[in-house]
């Protein structure tokens, strides 16, 4: 039996990849690597809950840190949204 690594139906469907139509080795790989790449949209949305946790932080350093993450991740979605607009 080969073990998925899918959340939801919603996963396969989006994917298009299924225990089905892989061999089992390709299709754990696959879906580990699918899994654990982020895209521009989850660095943005990582990105804007640094910012509201940096706002509500009593902490400055807390908040500065929060902000440089957010930073950061506004930075990463940005180059992955340039590289798959290639």
């Amino acid at each position: 039996m080969a073990v998925a690594f899918f959340h939801s139906w919603q996963d396969e469907q989006i994917f298009g990849v299924n225990e089905q139509n892989l061999p089992r080795e390709t299709f754990n790989v696959a879906a580990a690597i699918q899994r654990a790449m982020l895209t521009s949209n989850d660095y943005e949305e990582l990105a804007a809950r640094c910012t509201e946790l940096a706002s509500e932080s009593s902490e400055p350093t807390v908040a500065e840190a929060l902000r440089t993450l957010a930073s950061d991740y506004l930075a990463r979605a940005a180059k992955l949204h340039h590289q798959t607009a290639d």
